[in-house]
């Protein structure tokens, strides 16, 4: 089931439990807007590094200099509640699906005040395809990469 098809309703009922692994960070100042919450691009920052953090702890540099590139092919939010600074948050990651050359991730972004998480404030979708580094053409996902989501499943 991917959770991006769910009601919004049971989209808002998302537990960081409900991921496979989470990430902890805590918001900037910079992250800020002028109405005083988290700016929308923030949640992509927080939500790349989320899989980036993942990716470099599992597998050290090796992607970043191997002839395989990832490039981010679609992504999308849906806001829920805001969140500002300064804020603990924690973001859910989970593999929705893991295709030829592109891997489907689902975030969810949790306010996370006095260690105690709050309701979900955003869920993203992230598409990250891998491309050969000179033909810029789609390629596999490499084995590495389908090992360390097969260990987190």
């Amino acid at each position: 089931m991917h959770y991006w098809e769910l009601a919004k309703e049971d989209q808002r009922a998302l537990r960081p439990e409900d991921f496979m692994l989470t990430r902890e960070f805590t918001t900037r100042w910079r992250d800020n807007d002028a109405w005083g919450h988290l700016n929308n691009a923030a949640y992509y920052e927080y939500f790349d590094n989320a899989i980036n953090d993942w990716f470099l702890e599992q597998l050290g540099p090796t992607l970043s200099h191997d002839a395989t590139l990832q490039f981010v092919a679609e992504s999308a939010c849906r806001y829920f509640r805001e969140t500002a600074y300064p804020r603990p948050l924690i973001v859910g990651v989970r593999v929705a699906r893991l295709g030829h050359s592109s891997i489907t991730f689902e975030l969810g972004l949790f306010d996370a005040p006095d260690g105690v998480v709050g309701d979900i404030c955003a869920l993203g979708r992230w598409v990250q395809v891998f491309v050969d580094g000179e033909t810029r053409t789609p390629v596999s996902v490499p084995e590495s990469v389908r090992a360390m989501i097969a260990a987190a499943s």
